[in-house]
């Protein structure tokens, strides 16, 4: 799986977060504008119902039709909504913007439902009569405390959801306003989390190659700091160590030199790890790329190769003459001693 950065991680996670909690509050405060909108309608055409409930009541205008239809005419051009009488039966009496003897009987109305039980009733739907949304409201009209009738008012909805909508485009625009500050601020929160560690990480890589010279950038939280601090301590001694290797690897280098007696280092697959001069010049071979290669491949000599797969497989110190007929005659006194690990 390909890892990623982690600003790419933080950044993205904080932006869906944010968009979740924008859409998720807008979602809420529409609702509640539309439900404050909507209410506030509502009680309005509650006092203008009232008023018109009262006007009938106080005239007695049910008991004389057509002059209840002028009325009715009258008070919605006043009121600014259209009036509707039905009886408690749900036969419509009138209408002040259609013939009552079309209309279907509104017994089964929703609002007029609630009216006809005492309450105040209302609901939003579609009029198949005047081909738009209306926001309807009704109230109970009692005559010595009789139930006879019931007042509905209605006004076209679509014009309070354009003002509506207004509100809403507004709650979006300030919603993106909020995501676009909001990301402003997740970018610096993501840079200031992910930068120091980005920089450590930088240093981590100098310090693996062997470059010591720049200390990591502890920069940020406690713990960073903390953390680079630890790697600073970490490189500067590994540094003193690797400086005190290789010091004691050209003292060896220059003891080995110097030695009349040869050395000859090998591991435990008798590989040749190390040999000085004076050992190349007593068995004969070129010092030159013979490091990693088996004694085998290098020495000719059988008593020598029997010497070192003795001492092998020896945990004591060993001694032997050998003696050499090339060139010259030689007697080589070899000497062995096993170098162990100090872990093991």
């Amino acid at each position: 799986m390909k890892s990623r950065k982690l600003f790419t991680l933080i950044f993205p996670s904080f932006l869906i977060i944010i968009l979740i909690a924008v859409i998720l509050l807008g979602s809420y405060e529409s609702g509640i504008i539309r439900k404050f909108y909507i209410d506030t309608v509502i009680s309005d055409m509650k006092v203008r119902a009232d008023l018109i409930t009262n006007r009938i009541i106080d005239n007695n205008l049910l008991s004389m039709p057509e002059k209840l239809q002028k009325e009715c005419i009258q008070l919605s051009r006043i009121a600014g909504v259209r009036i509707t009488i039905i009886r408690n039966d749900g036969k419509v009496l009138n209408d002040s913007h259609k013939n009552p003897e079309l209309m279907d009987n509104h017994k089964d109305r929703p609002e007029i439902i609630k009216a006809l039980s005492g309450n105040t009733g209302h609901s939003i739907r579609y009029s198949y009569t005047l081909k738009r949304e209306l926001l309807y409201l009704a109230v109970p009209c009692f005559y010595d405390n009789n139930l006879k009738a019931v007042v509905r008012v209605a006004i076209p909805f679509s014009d309070y959801q354009k003002t509506l909508l207004k509100y809403q485009l507004k709650l979006i625009w300030g919603g993106l306003i909020i995501l676009f500050l909001s990301g402003i601020v997740s970018y610096l929160i993501s840079k200031g989390i992910s930068r120091p560690i980005e920089e450590i990480k930088k240093g981590a890589d100098r310090f693996a190659k062997g470059d010591f010279s720049l200390p990591v950038d502890g920069t940020g939280t406690k713990e960073i700091t903390a953390l680079a601090d630890t790697m600073n301590l970490m490189a500067k001694q590994l540094d003193q160590r690797i400086r005190t290797i290789s010091m004691q690897q050209k003292e060896q280098e220059a003891m080995l030199r110097s030695m009349k007696e040869g050395i000859l280092a090998v591991d435990q697959e008798e590989k040749i790890i190390k040999i000085n001069k004076a050992a190349s010049v007593y068995l004969g071979i070129d010092r030159k790329d013979i490091n990693k290669k088996h004694v085998y491949e290098v020495i000719r000599h059988k008593e020598i190769l029997e010497f070192i797969d003795e001492a092998m497989g020896e945990k004591n110190h060993l001694e032997k003459e050998v003696v050499i007929e090339a060139n010259e005659y030689k007697v080589l006194l070899l000497s062995s001693d096993l170098i162990k690990d100090e872990s093991e």
